[in-house]
């Protein structure tokens, strides 16, 4: 679940005790960003605790966040920005597609947030991407929902004043990974993004971004890999490599967003992709392991 806050530490081991206070529910990670602003909370358990958990945690958002006095380099549309269910074992698409509904339904009824649907819910293919539900800011999508372009399939159809938007889904495991620029600004971030995106590369499910990330003084390429078996982090890094070259830019230290699959990295995942403080923790199968003791292997 992503949610559009990275700065107040408090907050978020707040709603990190969320999610760890039912026992058939495992917190595996938390990633936080200041830039971003923005952090990315994995959960995993059984398909009742986890819908549980994410309610309890996007009510926890709703009422202790202001999207009015947000300011961050990524793209959201709300507090609550982004809820996607995904199955890992034993559980398929459809009963991850049964989730989501629910639980925009359930929270749109409660906090009257209007719920847009994407991925494997979304019965329009041009909203399937978290993308065209952000193009134009939330500006954009209330003007959508004005002329009757896109209407969320849950709540009202004004924006709530302080929690804005969430966008709910299933969809398959993919992964999140940015890429530090050494020496070059947001120009050319947004130049490499351009180059690495699925439509000029042709590595399948690249989706990026480029920006500036002033706490670190550096510029970032950041990607959802939406296919890890084609389009994984070391053919990403690769290539993202030989077109900085071009560009007389080189690369730095990368990083990974919540978990992979252990099948996803390289052998060498510290060496081959330089990721910053890389550890068997980052490892989605460790992981369930360690919270759940869960062994087996996961279908994705």
């Amino acid at each position: 679940m992503n949610i559009s806050e990275g700065r107040d530490r408090a907050l978020l081991d707040r709603l990190a005790g969320v999610v760890s206070a039912d026992k058939e529910c495992a917190l595996l990670d938390v990633h936080r960003d200041a830039d971003h602003h923005r952090s990315v909370f994995t959960f995993a358990g059984t398909p009742e605790a986890v819908l549980r958990r994410a309610l309890a945690l996007a009510s926890l958002a709703v009422e202790s966040l202001d999207l009015r006095r947000h300011k961050g380099v990524h793209p959201r549309i709300g507090v609550v920005d982004v809820v996607p269910f995904v199955p890992l074992a034993g559980v398929g698409l459809a009963e991850c597609r049964d989730l989501a509904v629910t639980f925009g339904a359930g929270l749109a009824e409660r906090f009257s947030v209007p719920v847009f649907l994407y991925g494997y819910v979304s019965g329009q293919a041009e909203y399937q991407e978290l993308s065209a539900l952000r193009r134009g800011g939330l500006a954009g999508l209330q003007a959508r929902i004005d002329s009757g372009e896109r209407l969320p399939e849950f709540g009202p159809r004004t924006l709530h004043p302080t929690a804005g938007a969430v966008a709910v889904g299933a969809r398959r495991l993919m992964g999140a990974f940015n890429v530090m620029l050494q020496g070059g600004d947001a120009e050319a971030a947004r130049e490499l993004a351009r180059r690495v995106r699925e439509a000029h590369s042709r590595i399948p499910g690249v989706r990026a971004l480029g920006w500036w990330l002033e706490s670190r003084k550096a510029a970032q390429v950041s990607m959802n890999l939406l296919d890890l078996h084609q389009g994984g982090p070391l053919r990403v890094r690769r290539y993202l490599e030989e077109r900085a070259a071009e560009l007389q830019v080189d690369l730095a230290e990368s990083e990974i967003v919540g978990l992979l699959p252990r099948t996803a990295l390289p052998s060498a995942p510290a060496e081959e992709l330089r990721l910053r403080g890389f550890h068997e923790g980052m490892v989605l199968e460790t992981r369930l392991r360690e919270t759940l003791g869960w062994e087996g292997t996961l279908e994705w």
